[in-house]
């Protein structure tokens, strides 16, 4: 891994904008701010203005209308660190982070919380999930949440390395039984879903984890997820993708979308057919529904 200054990082975002205007393609900057150990009372508030208002500063000499989407990356490596080994931190982590970088540039940035996979167990990932919905509109709440990044082993070995972060099917699978029990927690036993007495609404998922194939991408779309991460997919040999001609972009895309059997448009027709969305719904349209109908998503997929 190579390191770089700050300054170059400023660069490559400019670059990054002026190419994805040209495009047509979001592009939105990953930050790790300073996070205090359990030991410290205090944050850095200038790491967070001071950042911040870098990035903000960039962005506005290509967009000026609309904030700037910011993912605040909870690395998967904090999972093996002493500083996330007190639950009660990690959840202020959660909840101040927020409010930390909307103070930096009010107004001018929608954050992201990129929600990391704890060693502790299902139940406090639960718990993590609740707490940032906990948070009244406003200044202190998130805009949006990137579920979830990838796992860590303290124990397992890489090479010459101990403790490695890691995707897969284990990430996959406790990733969405991670969201699939969120959404069938009764109302009444946390906040943030839609109806008359409740708090408020559920943010809007982006989902990373094991993403190979549409047919991923639909079970994370029945679980609320209205965006999608790749990474592992981009990395395959040409060899794996049926189409031969084009990018290794326009493979994976091709690939992700159109296959016969696990491509995501033939899951989305499928979906369709079943619970009777409409022909122009767009994918944060049914994303909201499924977060809306979880017990009809889990009756109609046992048909």
């Amino acid at each position: 891994m190579s390191f770089d200054t700050f300054q170059a990082y400023l660069n490559f975002f400019d670059e990054a904008l002026a190419v994805g205007s040209d495009a047509g393609m979001p592009v939105a900057p990953s930050v790790k701010y300073h996070l205090p150990t359990p030991e410290e009372n205090s944050w850095n508030e200038e790491e967070y203005t001071f950042t911040t208002g870098a990035l903000v500063e960039i962005w506005n000499r290509h967009h000026t209308s609309q904030p700037m989407p910011l993912e605040k990356d909870f690395s998967p490596t904090l999972a093996g660190s002493a500083r996330a080994a007190q639950q009660e931190k990690i959840l202020e982590w959660l909840t101040t982070v927020p409010r930390l970088i909307h103070r930096a540039a009010p107004g001018k940035v929608s954050v992201g919380l990129k929600i990391f996979n704890t060693l502790f167990e299902d139940s406090f990932q639960l718990q993590m999930l609740e707490a940032v919905h906990a948070v009244p509109p406003g200044e202190a709440r998130a805009d949006f949440l990137i579920y979830a990044n990838r796992l860590f082993d303290p124990k397992r070995q890489f090479e010459d390395k101990v403790g490695v972060a890691y995707g897969g099917p284990d990430l996959s699978d406790r990733n969405l039984a991670v969201l699939e029990e969120f959404l069938s927690a009764p109302s009444t036993q946390r906040s943030g879903l839609a109806g008359e007495h409740a708090g408020p609404a559920l943010l809007p998922v982006s989902a990373s984890g094991d993403i190979h194939s549409g047919r991923m991408a639909a079970e994370y779309l029945l679980r609320g997820a209205s965006s999608f991460q790749m990474h592992t997919l981009f990395q395959l040999p040409d060899g794996e993708f049926p189409m031969r001609a084009g990018s290794k972009t326009e493979k994976a895309l091709h690939h992700l979308l159109f296959h016969p059997e696990d491509g995501f448009l033939a899951w989305i027709l499928d979906l369709r057919e079943r619970f009777g969305w409409r022909r122009e719904a767009s994918v944060l349209e049914m994303a909201e529904w499924c977060r809306r109908n979880w017990n009809e998503i889990i009756a109609g997929l046992s048909d």
